[in-house]
């Protein structure tokens, strides 16, 4: 205890009482945790029933006697991370295949994430548990009482004499004194067949016999449809078989699982002879990527294929395109590699904004505080295979580069700069070769920290701005107010105007002034709570628009905005937890998780709420009376930072992070969509 109180004191001397309070806060809440979990399983063994919890999903687990409880908490406690993983793979829609089910642990589990379950066990003792385990459990989880191998038939399996549930060294035997017999089935069999369907995320755990099982179930590994395989790989070991027994070797297994069509992604071990390891299909994700939510558009549509852009951990600027002509095959290039800024290093701010012009070629803009806006214009139509030089456009200092493309084919590119209380903007006639410096369109007095989102909608471009909220508990008066406002530039009368058709100031009378001249959309005085924006759209020429408040920085709140025709009406969408960032000396408490609107029909709108500590999930919401009220659709997918496909056709509507996000320079994240 007192050696808690001298780091206190060292956090507080060193960090602030801020920091101090925000790491007590952390490490109290997983105290009471604890504690919770260990008083839930003594009251639940009284009930013969056992409630454990990873992340946000809960299953439940007979519980006979104290020795079950163990087995099954050493169960989920040794593989935490590889369930974790899985559901946060699986997506509702799912088949998950639990091939060496056991009694059920990532059966029961998964069965809260997807659609269907199939559960693959041949041991008599662990089929009744995992029977009744089923029961327990909400979803739809079918059991097949047969080990898949490369064949079908009958054949020997070990076991123990005493018969227990939960033995997980089980597998096929050559000893008849210690085994029992077992029926085996192909995997590839059955799912031709049309007994079980095509799986997503199959997860294999069979004790040595993985070279049996990948042999039998080739083909529909091999299907596109198929996207992610955990398998257990069994090393030689005294007290169980391995894959040696079943004449393989760890390369075999690793070349078979490449051989598929997968990349192994991570390898896990338990400190004990065996490992686990995921592998992707990357048609499902651009891996290793990430970006920020200001700066438009992130993705884009054009001709069958999405360009998207992001940056990799290590720095590299790139830019992909997924085909959807061509079964979603993904094709990435590095524009610039080991991206630094002149203050951050592998910042997620400088991913890239995607353009393409109307002749097809493809342009990306990057920058973050370099004193210029660099870009490069592919090769080819339509292709991100090769680009041309880098070029840069000098802007004394820039962020958030939002390219729009107008009817005539001229480029406005906008960004926030000189400074970081102004946003600019260039032109360009002839795609981007050479552009126009008109200077600043918006400014502010002071060091306050501008942001805009951008939507063009016919002969108007629509802006929401606001400033950064604080981020260090206290009040900075240079930011204050915190408020969303609104103006829309008319592109045919180059004027600036309110939601009301108030005209603001004509270009040639710009810079216009943030606090004095724009529409207040959110009045943060009024109510005591801070905004962020996060986006824009227009229907039927109404302007709408989506932000966070926050109430306290552990209680984010999603807000939709939406002009009357005499007023802005705001209405609350859904509560979104807290910030991306939770610990570390370096935080930013109003990284919610993100919302967009669907801009082909803003009465749909995509979000990530923070379900449990650290656990973002998206999930689609609609409206039916203009934002009044919210009902929530599906769920999605786990990640955050949705950012809508401008110009598709429905192949994607808008991708997204999944992965670990800890900070704007630390981040372990894949881009995915749906």
């Amino acid at each position: 205890m007192l050696q808690r109180f001298i780091q206190g004191a060292e956090i507080i001397r060193e960090d602030g009482f801020c920091s101090f309070f925000r790491r007590f806060k952390n490490f109290l809440s997983r105290e009471i945790n604890n504690y919770v979990n260990k008083f839930s399983d003594i009251l639940w063994s009284f009930r013969g029933i056992a409630t454990f919890t990873v992340g946000s999903y809960s299953a439940n687990f007979v519980a006979e006697n104290q020795e079950s409880i163990e087995a099954t908490t050493w169960r989920i406690n040794s593989e935490r991370e590889q369930i974790s993983s899985i559901l946060n793979e699986l997506r509702r829609d799912d088949v998950f295949f639990d091939i060496g089910a056991n009694t059920g642990v990532y059966s029961c589990f998964a069965a809260q994430a997807c659609d269907e379950v199939i559960s693959f066990e041949p041991y008599p003792p662990n089929i009744s548990e995992l029977e009744q385990n089923v029961l327990l459990n909400k979803g739809e989880i079918t059991i097949i009482d047969k080990a898949l191998s490369d064949e079908s038939g009958v054949i020997s399996f070990s076991a123990p004499n005493e018969n227990k549930p939960g033995y997980g060294h089980g597998t096929f035997s050559t000893d008849s004194n210690s085994s029992i017999e077992v029926k085996t089935a192909c995997g590839d069999d059955l799912v031709q067949s049309g007994e079980i369907p095509q799986p997503n995320v199959v997860k294999i755990d069979v004790e040595g016999a993985e070279p049996l099982v990948l042999g039998g179930l080739r083909e529909t590994l091999q299907d596109e449809r198929c996207r992610i395989l955990y398998c257990e790989v069994h090393l030689p070991a005294d007290h169980r078989s391995s894959v040696e027994d079943f004449g393989s070797t760890v390369t075999d297994i690793w070349k078979s699982i490449e051989n598929l069509g997968f990349s192994v992604e991570n390898v896990w071990g338990r400190g004990s002879p065996d490992f686990h390891i995921k592998a992707v299909k990357n048609k499902d994700r651009i891996p290793d990527s990430g970006y920020t939510f200001f700066g438009s558009p992130r993705a884009v549509y054009s001709n069958g294929k999405t360009f998207v852009g992001s940056i990799t951990t290590t720095g590299d600027i790139q830019v992909s395109s997924i085909n959807h002509n061509n079964n979603d095959e993904i094709e990435t290039t590095i524009l610039e590699s080991d991206f630094n800024s002149d203050i951050f290093e592998t910042d997620d701010h400088a991913a890239p904004q995607i353009c393409v012009r109307d002749d097809g070629h493809v342009i990306a803009f990057w920058d973050r505080k370099i004193g210029e806006i660099r870009y490069k214009i592919s090769d080819e139509l339509g292709s991100v295979s090769s680009f041309g030089p880098k070029q840069t456009i000098s802007s004394g200092g820039a962020d958030y580069s939002s390219p729009v493309k107008l009817a005539d084919g001229t480029l406005m590119l906008f960004y926030r700069g000189p400074e970081v209380s102004q946003h600019s903007y260039y032109t360009s006639e002839d795609g981007g070769e050479t552009w126009d410096d008109k200077g600043p369109f918006i400014t502010t007095s002071g060091d306050r920290a501008v942001y805009t989102n951008t939507y063009k909608d016919g002969s108007n471009i629509h802006f929401v701005v606001s400033n950064h909220p604080r981020n260090d508990g206290s009040t900075r008066d240079f930011d204050s107010p915190h408020n969303i406002w609104y103006v829309r530039y008319n592109i045919a009368n180059e004027s600036w105007y309110k939601a009301d058709d108030t005209q603001i100031a004509t270009t040639a009378e710009l810079p216009i002034d943030l606090v004095s001249d724009l529409d207040v959309v959110y009045d943060s005085e009024v109510t005591g709570d801070e905004a962020w924006l996060w986006d824009i759209a227009v229907e039927n020429d109404t302007p709408r628009i989506l932000f966070a408040t926050f109430p306290s920085f552990e209680n984010h709140r999603y807000q939709h905005a939406r002009w009357t025709g005499s007023e802005w009406e705001i209405n609350e969408i859904a509560k979104a937890g807290g910030s991306l960032i939770k610990e570390g000396e370096r935080t930013e408490d109003e990284y919610s998780g993100g919302i967009v609107f669907d801009h082909d029909d803003p009465n749909i709108v995509y979000m990530s709420t923070e379900e449990s500590l650290d656990d973002f999930r998206i999930h689609c919401v609609s409206t039916s009376d203009n934002g009044r009220t919210w009902e929530r659709q599906d769920e999605i997918a786990t990640g955050f930072r949705p950012e809508y496909v401008y110009g598709n056709t429905g192949d994607i509507r808008a991708v997204y992070m999944n992965g670990e996000y800890k900070f704007f320079e630390e981040f372990d994240t894949d881009i995915k969509w749906f």
